[in-house]
């Protein structure tokens, strides 16, 4: 895992400054690359994280044929031995035993048709002096980023954009336009990012950009992939999903696994066993209690006794971390490293769980991450399957249940779903935390609903003849997914730390998508096909429990922070130059003065006003 930035340009530019703005992500060697072709200059730059093939032969910017064929690679191959064997058969001779190296050799042997013989998780450019131009591409479900800008004169791209900016000629600037969109989900969908000039390459796409013709440059944009039904049955799921984690245990350095105690990483930890060491997360109970959720730890602890497993608890928080003050602080943290707007407060104690682990000397991790967007884990996918149901018990929910601690930050969100007569806002009233009406009082300048409609209806176009469940898989895929990959790449990649996810690949999504509804959810039941094949290993009173989990205790910690506090710190960071601020104080009256739980929308305003103040 590593960081790669890069350029074609009809002026000369150093990557120095680029390189350097992402040292976190490759602490372990640096290299530039630099080609001039008529008046186009080209550059390539690496940070590198080495994890497979340690020697220096294996750094990059790597080369071959003479420097007729050049990459900068972030990722990892998991198939890369098997491709390599291919390759050796067909005549190619290798000089590491890097999948870097293989990677180079599948472009050469295959062009842009090796992508989806790759099984990996990837982001790279190749240098084709032959051909004369620029492959860029990234893997199928967007697990690894790369940024990029583009104008008349300037093509550059960054695994962060931090790094993009430091090229020069990049320009940075805020988009309005986005505010609406970020507001109704609590993130961006791909490939938008916040900025006007920046985006990002798509999951599954790849870019060509020639220069036979310089200085003029031709870009050209691929899908490769894109999700489709598969012949698949439930009865493949065992297979592929234990052939998947042992996949990416491939690594010349120390591989752990990120153990909560919940199905996803249970499956990890039974195929891995006593092969790995197990990190879990250890809070008070009073924690859990004040964070809306019930303890896991136990779980964790009896279930690795099971698998006779080795695990080390991690104590992530205390009472300072409840301090409003402190809190304040670490959303500041927080706008700054999710570069992009992502108010997603998981983030700090996902970094922070990176920084122990790699202190203990791991430097890869595995993580569940992705099975609920896969095989159907969310109550959102219950919602939108059994709507009709939903619909007629509404009542008795609203009379029962309103009042009840676990249901009190749901109950809103359960009743705009049920109101809403459009699919794409169903649906994103299942994820948001503001709704149509609150976000039109907020922006000081129109709301963009059409557009927002429009973006995610073209999304899911190509899939109106599937059921709202699958068209809710189709937009995590683009959305939720994407953001959740962008937290763990940006807070394990602050820790010089690699995240892999086995249980989210390009053909365990297609099996997850080529499953009938019904095998994937049932009305009391989420993700059937994980929890049967855990069911094999485990009790049924530790597999079917009610999901649990750590977040953050963000209750306590915002009404530490109390009302004017809050007030001033939006205030400062110049909020109310986009959005009104009366309606923020009535929000946040609401909260403070108890009249209603508004954690998540305050914590939401609290970050987007200090993410403006950064970007502005």
């Amino acid at each position: 895992m590593c960081g790669i930035s890069g350029f074609i340009s009809n002026h000369k530019i150093e990557l120095k400054d680029s390189l350097v703005a992402m040292a976190h992500r490759g602490p372990d060697a640096m290299g530039e690359y630099y080609y001039e072709f008529k008046n186009v200059n080209i550059g390539l730059g690496h940070r590198r994280l080495s994890i497979i093939d340690l020697t220096t032969s294996a750094n990059q910017p790597f080369h071959k044929n003479q420097d007729n064929y050049s990459i900068v690679f972030n990722g990892e191959i998991y198939n890369y031995e098997l491709l390599k064997d291919e390759l050796k058969a067909k005549g190619h001779a290798f000089e590491t035993s890097s999948d870097t190296e293989v990677l180079l050799h599948m472009y050469i042997e295959y062009g842009p048709d090796m992508l989806n013989q790759l099984n990996g998780i990837f982001a790279f450019c190749i240098l084709d002096k032959i051909k004369e131009r620029l492959f860029i591409a990234r893997d199928q479900l967007g697990i690894k980023p790369i940024y990029f800008f583009q104008d008349t004169e300037l093509f550059a791209f960054a695994s962060e954009i931090k790094s993009l900016e430091k090229i020069p000629g990049v320009r940075k600037e805020i988009d309005k336009n986005q505010l609406t969109e970020f507001l109704l989900s609590g993130f961006l969908y791909e490939p938008d990012t916040g900025f006007k000039d920046i985006k990002k390459i798509s999951p599954g796409t790849y870019w060509i950009i020639n220069f036979s013709e310089a200085p003029e440059l031709k870009s050209e944009q691929v899908i490769y992939w894109a999700p489709a039904k598969k012949d698949y049955k439930v009865d493949q799921v065992d297979d592929l999903v234990k052939r998947s984690i042992h996949e990416q245990t491939v690594s010349d350095v120390p591989l752990g696994v990120f153990f909560s105690g919940g199905v996803d990483s249970s499956i990890i930890l039974s195929e891995l066993r006593k092969e790995t060491h197990a990190f879990t997360v250890k809070a008070s109970e009073k924690e859990y209690e004040e964070a809306g959720m019930t303890s896991d730890y136990s779980y964790a602890t009896r279930i690795s006794e099971l698998f006779q497993a080795d695990l080390e608890a991690i104590k992530l928080s205390d009472k300072e971390a409840l301090d409003g003050d402190t809190f304040l602080n670490q959303i500041t943290h927080l706008s700054k490293v999710t570069e992009e707007p992502i108010a997603d407060f998981t983030f700090i104690s996902s970094q922070q769980l990176s920084h122990e682990t790699k202190k203990r000397g791991y430097t890869v991790m595995l993580s569940g991450m992705g099975a609920d967007e896969i095989f159907g884990g969310y109550p959102r996918y219950q919602m939108l399957k059994f709507e009709k149901l939903f619909s007629f018990i509404r009542p008795l929910v609203n009379l029962f249940c309103a009042k009840l601690p676990s249901f009190k930050k749901k109950i809103e969100r359960f009743n705009s779903f049920l109101g809403e007569k459009e699919f794409i806002f169903k649906y994103t009233n299942l994820v948001g935390v503001f709704s149509k009406s609150e976000i039109s009082d907020l922006l000081v300048e129109q709301p963009l609903f059409d557009e927002y409609k429009n973006k995610l209806s073209e999304i899911i176009a190509p899939f109106t003849e599937h059921s709202n469940m699958k068209k809710a898989m189709i937009l995590d895929l683009y959305g939720f997914l994407s953001h959740n990959f962008m937290v763990a790449d940006k807070s394990s990649m602050l820790e010089s730390q690699e995240l892999r996810v086995p249980l989210a690949t390009k053909d365990l999504f297609e099996l997850g998508f080529s499953l009938e509804d019904s095998e994937l959810i049932s009305l009391r039941k989420t993700k059937k096909p994980l929890r049967n094949m855990l069911l094999k290993e485990l009790p049924a009173s530790i597999v079917n429990r009610r999901k649990a989990g750590f977040n953050p205790p963000m209750d306590a910690a915002i009404n530490d922070i109390g009302y004017d506090k809050a007030i001033n710190f939006v205030k400062q960071n110049s909020l109310f130059s986009i959005l009104k601020e009366e309606t923020v104080k009535e929000i946040f009256k609401a909260h403070f003065q108890k009249r209603s739980n508004n954690t998540y929308k305050v914590f939401q305003l609290l970050y987007l006003s200090s993410w403006y103040n950064i970007n502005k």
